[in-house]
């Protein structure tokens, strides 16, 4: 049976995006399996929807950046919910989104934690948890 999920390039997150993962040997790093769904739904979410429309991909992405600079309040958390739980509707892998909670950040005052739990078409449960700064830069 093939791998439902796909392979990618393996990406490292941090605060000021993400970059290609590499190896000690300094190649790149690929990612396949639930693995690499786990990673396709934090680039949807974090990507601005729209942003790759010239590539062809005009529906891919999220609006959670038009809450930037919003308070961090419940009506705000149920808005990007909303946002999200749109996202994820464009997800093949995706066969059923089982919850999203977004919840307060525990150290940044300006930050939620998004944790989304999706069954995939694979069968499986995935859970992926993604910090967002709400914070203008």
């Amino acid at each position: 049976m093939s791998d439902p999920y796909g392979v990618d390039l393996k990406l490292r997150f941090d605060r000021e995006g993400a970059d290609l993962a590499l190896s000690g040997s300094g190649d790149v790093e690929t990612i396949s399996g639930v693995e690499n769904l786990a990673q396709a739904i934090v680039c949807r979410i974090k990507t601005v929807l729209g942003e790759l429309a010239e590539l062809g991909h005009p529906d891919y992405g999220s609006r959670i950046y038009e809450f930037m600079g919003m308070p961090n309040n419940e009506r705000t958390r149920r808005l990007i919910r909303g946002a999200v739980l749109e996202c994820l509707g464009g997800e093949d892998r995706v066969s059923e989104v089982i919850e999203i909670r977004v919840v307060p950040h525990r150290l940044e005052s300006e930050a939620v934690v998004v944790e989304v739990s999706v069954l995939t078409v694979g069968g499986e449960v995935l859970g992926v948890s993604l910090p967002i700064s709400l914070e203008v830069y």
